[in-house]
Formats: C-alpha cells, sequence, structure tokens
C-alpha cells in the first residue's frame, strides 16, 4: 500500500514536471510565431505550477512583444527579485528601454546584462546602436573592437559595423559590410538581426533632417 502511494506521487510530480515543460515550450514556439495571445496562455499555465524565474523572463518577453510595456517590465524585475544575476532579464529589460527609445537607460543595462553574462555579445550589439544613435562615436568604436569579426554563427560584428558606417556618412562600407554578412550567414540569421539595423538607420535618418531643417544661427 505504501509502495503504491509512493508510486502515485511520483507518477503525479512527473506528470506535473512534464506538463510545465510543454506549457512553456508552447510559449516559446507561439512567441516565435507571433501567436501571441496563445503564448501568453501557455506561459500562464507553466507559471500556475511553478513560479520560476525562466517562465516569469518568458512572460515578460511575450508582453513586450504584445506592446504591453509596464507589464512586461513587472515581470522582469520580478524575476530580478528571484535570480538578481539572471543577465538575460536585464537584457530584455534593455530591449524594452530601447524600443521605447530611452537609449541611455537601454545602454547601462544591456552594460548590466554584460557584466552578468559577458558572453553576451548581442549586449555589446545593443549598446553599439545606443551609441550611434546617441552620437558616441569614440565610445562605440571601443566596443566595437571588442567583438569578434571571425564568429561565424552570430553577426554581431557586422551589423556594429554598418550601424557605425551609416552614422559616421560612409555609405560604401555600409554596403560592404552587409554583403559580406550576406555570404557569411544564412538567411535566417541575417533576417533576424537587421530589422534593428533598419530601425538604427531610419533613427539617424530621421535626427539628419531634423537637424537639417533647423534654422541657421547666425553669429553676432
Amino acid at each position: 500500500m505504501k509502495a503504491t502511494l509512493i508510486v502515485i506521487i511520483l507518477f503525479s510530480d512527473l506528470l506535473v514536471s512534464n506538463l510545465r515543460a510543454g506549457s512553456y515550450s508552447e510559449a516559446l514556439t507561439y512567441l516565435k510565431t507571433r501567436q501571441l495571445d496563445k503564448a501568453l496562455a501557455a506561459i500562464d499555465a507553466s507559471i500556475q505550477s511553478s513560479e520560476s524565474a525562466a517562465a516569469y523572463e518568458l512572460k515578460g518577453r511575450i508582453l513586450h512583444a504584445m506592446g504591453r510595456t509596464e507589464a512586461a517590465m513587472d515581470s522582469f524585475e520580478y524575476v530580478t527579485r528571484l535570480e538578481p544575476r539572471r543577465g538575460s532579464v536585464h537584457f530584455y529589460k534593455g530591449e524594452v528601454f530601447f524600443k521605447a527609445k530611452r537609449w541611455s537607460e537601454a545602454f547601462h543595462t544591456y552594460r548590466h546584462a554584460l557584466e552578468i553574462e559577458p558572453e553576451r555579445k548581442d549586449s555589446i550589439l545593443k549598446m553599439i546602436y545606443c551609441l550611434v544613435i546617441m552620437e558616441n562615436y569614440p565610445i562605440a568604436h571601443q566596443w566595437l573592437t571588442t567583438l569578434d569579426p571571425t564568429n561565424d554563427l552570430k553577426p554581431d560584428y557586422y551589423f556594429a559595423r554598418a550601424a557605425m558606417a551609416y552614422a559616421t556618412e560612409n555609405p560604401e562600407e555600409y554596403v560592404s559590410v552587409l554583403r559580406q554578412a550576406r555570404t557569411i550567414y544564412s538567411t535566417q540569421v541575417f533576417n533576424r538581426y537587421e530589422p534593428d539595423l533598419l530601425r538604427v538607420v531610419q533613427l539617424i535618418k530621421n535626427q539628419r533632417q531634423e537637424s537639417e531643417s533647423l534654422p541657421a544661427t547666425s553669429g553676432s
């Protein structure tokens, strides 16, 4: 009788664990395919069975993708209370600031993520994006030198260099660097990185147009 009860308890625990893992996996898949309502429902189901930092982090990413910025930040802040040294959640907090055009806050949040997880080179790329938008080119160039152009898995170096080239008005280098990236990396990888770069390019264009539209000031 006692042995049977132990087996039932172990089976129940295993079933709950599998359901939790399944809900988390489903939520991640739905997020990647932009089925955001289904993603949120799946991650909520996962959280009901276990309030893990990973689950709340994923919930924050889903809410951010849905445009629910405050709720996303609440979820990320909860993760930092559960696991203060979880570098990925600071990166995703940086993403919220980046989308909101809060460049200085985004930069420092990405940098904090990098301090916790030095292998996160995507943090450096986003830091460089923030710096070029803020027109801090010397510091951006310093960070560019820390990226590895021989990394054949992630094109952070090439996209950072392209952003620098465009920001410093070197269109030939911009085109050349992106052409190199297209030949080195798969279309899937390139397309995953391109939207953020294009957003940075558009922001720089807007800044230039605003600057050009300002009336010229004459000396006294």
